[in-house]
């Protein structure tokens, strides 16, 4: 009876929904308005990659035609082909090259020796570091290149300030720690050189940050005087330093000019306009050979260090 009670109450119900449903289906839908009309516009697609004449002045280089950036920075210019791609990624591996220079270096001290070691081994520290945080702060200012005026300008003078810094330390790291037998010398290049890069860093303070070819000048000329003259001259005087690391350091010498020569003369892209926008380009070229030219400083810093340490510099 249960059982019969309930298939009767589920007939029931379902014949009340099937009425309820045909009522409402054969009134007309006179009350439902139509729905409005959407303002939405999309956005026109922007274009990821352009020619120089679409970048502002600044931020074209010359002799490079092509595949310039018309977005803001993202983490996809990481990995994504343009033209500052390699400048992004030889200064990211240099970052980690002398990082790992540095930790080797680290690992192998000796704590002991008396203050003036301590203070020359310090000054090799600074040097390392100083490179490490050059090379971040490029990757930035590259990576930045596309960015707005006020944002692309200060990224700019942090990586000029940067490399103006690494000259500076590089300086104090070597020069005094080069002529250690040489007291006279060591006091007049010591005073020379911090007169000079005082000049230096006036000049840049006072140069407007848009007359980047001046300020690089005023960096390669300073370098000149703060660091290849009391180098050669280093070389002369001191037999011992020239035996141990003489032709490593001459080697230097040669990557550090050859590095401005890339650099100031835009070679190979002037001889081949937008053949080298993407890859080989004089800027890449500078980054390794600047590179390089800093790690063998470095070393060099590194073996005289262990020289002073062992009393063999002066022997």
């Amino acid at each position: 009876i249960c059982e019969s009670n309930l298939q009767h109450f589920l007939w029931q119900t379902a014949c009340m929904r099937l009425r309820r449903m045909e009522t409402v289906l054969s009134k007309p839908l006179v009350d439902c308005p139509p729905p409005p009309k959407s303002d939405f516009q999309r956005p026109p697609s922007v274009r990821r990659l352009g020619s120089a004449e679409e970048v502002p002045e600044l931020r074209r280089r010359p002799f490079i035609c092509h595949y310039y950036r018309l977005e803001p920075p993202s983490a996809r210019h990481l990995w994504c082909s343009h033209n500052e791609l390699g400048n992004i990624w030889t200064h990211i591996w240099a970052a980690v090259a002398v990082f790992a220079q540095l930790m080797y270096w680290v690992w192998n001290q000796d704590l002991n020796g008396n203050s003036a070691e301590l203070v020359y081994r310090l000054g090799v520290f600074a040097y390392f570091i100083s490179c490490i945080c050059t090379f971040c702060v490029s990757v930035q200012y590259h990576w930045r290149l596309c960015s707005t005026d006020a944002d692309f300008l200060r990224w700019m003078c942090l990586d000029q300030s940067a490399c103006f810094v690494v000259i500076m330390i590089g300086f104090f790291a070597g020069v005094p720690m080069g002529f250690a037998c040489f007291p006279v010398l060591q006091i007049i290049y010591t005073i020379s050189s911090f007169s000079t890069c005082l000049l230096m860093a006036v000049a840049i303070f006072f140069i407007p940050k848009e007359r980047w070819e001046i300020i690089a000048g005023v960096i390669i000329a300073g370098t000149v005087v703060v660091y290849f003259i009391p180098a050669v001259h280093w070389l002369w005087v001191c037999e011992t330093g020239r035996r141990a690391i003489g032709t490593k350091f001459v080697v230097q010498i040669l990557l550090t000019g050859v590095a401005a020569i890339f650099y100031t003369k835009y070679v190979p892209e002037r001889f081949a306009p937008g053949k080298f926008d993407l890859w080989w380009n004089s800027h890449q070229i500078w980054h390794v050979a600047i590179f390089l030219s800093m790690a063998m400083y470095g070393d060099c810093l590194v073996q005289v260090n262990r020289m002073i340490q062992t009393g063999t510099l002066c022997g």
